[in-house]
């Protein structure tokens, strides 16, 4: 990118040079010309070159921790010692062995006007250059800080999924101990279930999004291990509408607002609990409700959510910004409802790093 940019400058200066200004060449030929203004313009290079690297590389990175009058300082001495060489090529290499002229002489008026001249020559390409290195820089730094953005954000994901295993296994263990203590002949089976779901947890959800059938299918698992803890005290109608055309989720998203209605229905009520699970998908959108019946003590509910709705609601966040979720709290019931933009639309969303 250097190389291209010296080329370009030399190239337009060239061309400004032969085509737009220097008259005096016009009974030459092109060829002629070409040469009499490339050779010049390479050898007041150094000059360019150290003003424009001294300026990026050495100015610039210390800018905000330097001292104003150091900074003009520096600047001046960088600018007088490119000015000496720019005047020292010109007068004692170009004039005498490229345009075979004596050096012209001048009053103080056209010494200042030529210096001036030589100066501004300098600064332009020195501040085109300058600009470049500020805006790749510019680029650069807001590509690390959405980079460092991503990073916060995935490990924040990794840590609410990481944190949904515990407190999953800490409720199930609550129910095979409960189990075990009535010595139920179910208690194996029920180790075997979370065996099953624990598989599932440690192996297919590293992976960012799981195709929903999978996800569905440990949402019967769980409901089958709760089914043969609570027995005919519960009732759950699972209802799904979606035609299993490939659609992928976000592991463990819809899991923990399962676990949620047995935690705080089942395991709350005395008597019969209904819990109604139901998946569909309708115009491009996933819709995914849980509602269970609680009871009352005294008038008042035990306060429902926790670790699980609050770290559902986070996932939602992170992971589906075009998301709504709803919870209903109200006669004896406890619903809640999220809906989901297609799942191959978060896919792509979660490939460009949101």
């Amino acid at each position: 990118m250097h190389i291209l940019f010296w080329l370009v400058y030399i190239g337009l200066d060239i061309y400004v040079g032969v085509v737009l200004m220097n008259y005096s060449y016009f009974d030459l030929d092109m060829r002629t010309r070409i040469m009499k203004a490339l050779i010049p313009e390479l050898l007041v290079l150094p000059p360019k070159l150290f003003m424009a690297y001294s300026t990026m590389y050495f100015i610039l990175p210390r800018f905000d921790r330097t001292k104003w009058w150091r900074v003009i300082l520096e600047v001046s001495i960088i600018f007088s010692i490119s000015l000496v060489m720019y005047h020292f090529i010109l007068n004692y290499i170009i004039y005498p062995k490229i345009y075979k002229e004596p050096i012209p002489d001048s009053s103080l008026p056209q010494y200042v006007s030529r210096l001036i001249w030589r100066l501004l020559d300098m600064i332009t390409v020195v501040g085109v250059a300058c600009t470049f290195k500020l805006l790749r820089q510019q680029a650069k730094d807001a590509r690390m800080k959405q980079e460092l953005i991503q990073e916060k954000l995935q490990s924040e994901l990794n840590f609410l999924r990481a944190q949904t295993n515990p407190h999953f296994l800490f409720n199930t263990l609550n129910s095979i101990y409960a189990l075990a203590r009535k010595q139920s002949s179910q208690t194996p089976e029920v180790v075997m279930q979370l065996s099953k779901l624990l598989r599932y947890m440690i192996h297919e959800c590293k992976e960012p999004f799981v195709p929903l059938e999978k996800e569905w299918k440990i949402i019967e698992d769980y409901v089958g291990l709760e089914k043969l803890r609570f027995g005919d005290r519960i009732n759950v109608k699972m209802t799904k509408q979606e035609n299993g055309s490939g659609e992928m989720i976000a592991p463990l998203l819809l899991l923990p607002l399962v676990e949620n209605a047995f935690k705080h229905g089942a395991g709350n009520n005395r008597d019969h609990t209904e819990i109604l699970i139901d998946l569909k998908k309708e115009n491009a959108k996933l819709h995914f409700s849980v509602e269970n019946n609680f009871e009352t003590v005294n008038g008042l509910q035990e306060k429902s959510g926790g670790i699980g709705l609050q770290n559902v609601k986070r996932q939602l966040e992170l992971l589906y910004p075009d998301h709504s979720m709803n919870i209903e709290n109200s006669n004896g019931k406890f619903k809640v409802s999220i809906s989901l933009k297609s799942m191959h639309d978060a896919i792509e969303l979660s490939d460009r790093g949101r």
